[in-house]
C-alpha cells in the first residue's frame, strides 16, 4: 500500500531520482506504519492471557530473598597488575 501511494503520483523520468525516492519512502512509510499496527493490535487485542497467582508462591519467593540477604557471601578473587614500571600480584576477598 505504501509503495502504491508513494509509486502513484509519481513520473520516474521526471528528474533521475525523484519518482524513485518517492516510491523508496512509501514503501518504507507503509512497512513502518504496519509494523506499529500490528505491534498495536497485538497488544490491545490478541496478548491476552489470564494467570492465576497463587500467594504461597509469592510468599515463599519473598522468604527466599530474605534468606539470601542473611546468608554470608565469601569469594577470594586473584588480582594481577601490570604497568609501564611495575608489575602486581594480590588477592581481592568479599566476606
Amino acid at each position: 500500500i505504501g509503495a502504491g501511494i508513494g509509486c502513484s503520483g509519481h513520473d520516474n523520468n521526471n528528474d533521475g531520482f525523484g519518482g524513485t525516492l518517492a516510491c523508496a519512502e512509501g514503501i518504507v512509510l507503509g512497512f513502518l506504519v504496519g509494523y506499529a499496527g500490528a505491534i498495536a493490535v497485538d497488544a490491545a487485542v490478541l496478548a491476552r492471557e489470564r494467570v492465576d497467582v497463587d500467594p504461597s508462591a509469592d510468599e515463599a519467593k519473598e522468604i527466599r530473598k530474605q534468606e539470601a540477604k542473611r546468608a554470608s557471601k565469601f569469594s577470594v578473587l586473584p588480582d594481577f597488575g601490570v604497568g609501564q614500571s611495575r608489575a602486581t600480584v594480590g588477592f581481592h576477598g568479599q566476606f
